[in-house]
């Protein structure tokens, strides 16, 4: 093998180990920006940068001109009282119907409204923030694979987030999508935590009474509860090996959204290092309580141990600037390769042109 001939191979090998080291971290940063944009073109097309003080239901929409004239709006308040109306009977529909035909994944994929009918261009019904986890996400209308590639969505046959009672609104999330977190650091959030829900009509505030460790078959945790105003997440566990389902609840308050410097500094003093206590339900619906590490994902070091998910999670939060650094090392060592291919081939051009002048 020529000396030609292994330069070319290292640089194979260089762009094959590039691809490897930066591949993940650049794909992660396009959906985390395209999770970002979808956010931010919703919030857009409602006219509402901030909706921390909103309290639009569908009785008040016509109210309060001077603040709806000041806003920036794409959609008309009469599609939104429309949504509104369908909205609410679609929950009735529910809490008189029941959700006893949910059994197939079919169920839940599909939703009976589209948010597209009503003028919007993502089938979204609003965001939810998650201080504790630091997320921003948008919630699609039925868990597929296009709603969940994008943010997070609303099982099929469960009810929309309005706050008017005898709700439990599903939201299902990967557990860490493309390189982006979504879910996967859930096990962070404590009984208390704050979620913020914002809807084309208003923002609901949740704090976090529970969570629960169910088997993939188990749809209890997503059926109203009478007398309940609630959210559910759902995400896969444990992490990475996914046989089970972790459910965070939260139950509506009359609370307002504060600022964001308010969130962050609430975010920040409240955090508690202690195991997190999990209900855990079997197949049979028995029940006990286990103990979830804020830094890891196992119940109880039960399956696998604390330590394996703690280097996963490492893995994914703290190896970044590593990889990066690997990258740019390895991107360094293939222009220089480069550089002296470049250099040996002119002395040899050099060279080969001494040796035809000496010979003429």
């Amino acid at each position: 093998m020529n000396r030609r001939t292994r330069q070319w191979i290292g640089y194979v090998i260089m762009v094959i180990g590039l691809a490897f080291l930066a591949g993940p971290f650049v794909v992660g940063y396009f959906t985390g920006k395209g999770q970002a944009r979808i956010v931010s073109q919703y919030e857009d097309e409602l006219g509402q940068e901030d909706s921390a003080n909103s309290d639009r239901t569908g009785e008040n929409l016509g109210s309060d001109k001077k603040d709806t004239s000041s806003r920036k709006k794409s959609k008309t308040e009469k599609e939104k009282e429309r949504f509104y109306k369908d909205a609410v009977a679609y929950n009735k529909s529910l809490v008189e119907g029941g959700q006893d035909n949910m059994n197939t994944s079919e169920d839940v994929e599909s939703f009976a409204l589209d948010a597209r009918d009503y003028g919007f261009s993502e089938n979204m019904i609003g965001t939810i923030e998650i201080p504790r986890l630091d997320e921003k996400l948008g919630i699609y209308l039925g868990a597929n694979y296009d709603g969940m590639d994008k943010g997070v969505a609303i099982f099929g046959m469960t009810s929309l987030p309005l706050g008017l009672g005898d709700e439990n609104v599903a939201i299902a999330g990967h557990r860490g999508w493309r390189g982006t977190p979504v879910f996967r650091d859930i096990q962070l959030i404590q009984v208390h935590d704050p979620i913020y829900v914002t809807t084309p009509w208003r923002t609901l505030v949740y704090r976090v009474t529970g969570m629960e460790i169910v088997t993939p078959d188990d749809n209890s945790w997503c059926k109203v509860q009478k007398g309940k105003t609630m959210i559910s997440l759902m995400t896969c566990h444990p992490y990475g090996d996914n046989y089970q389902r972790y459910i965070v609840f939260a139950e509506l308050t009359d609370e307002k959204k504060p600022s964001k410097a308010d969130i962050t500094k609430m975010n920040r003093d409240t955090f508690d290092k202690n195991a997190r206590q999990v209900t855990f339900r079997e197949s049979d619906g028995t029940t006990y309580t286990v103990d979830v590490d804020a830094e890891s994902i196992e119940p109880d070091g039960r399956e696998y141990g604390a330590f394996w998910s703690n280097v996963k999670i490492l893995a994914e939060k703290r190896l970044k600037p590593v990889a990066i650094v690997a990258a740019v090392a390895v991107f360094a060592i293939g222009i220089w390769l480069l550089c002296v291919t470049i250099r040996d081939r002119r002395r040899y051009k050099r060279h080969t042109r001494d040796i035809q002048g000496k010979e003429i």
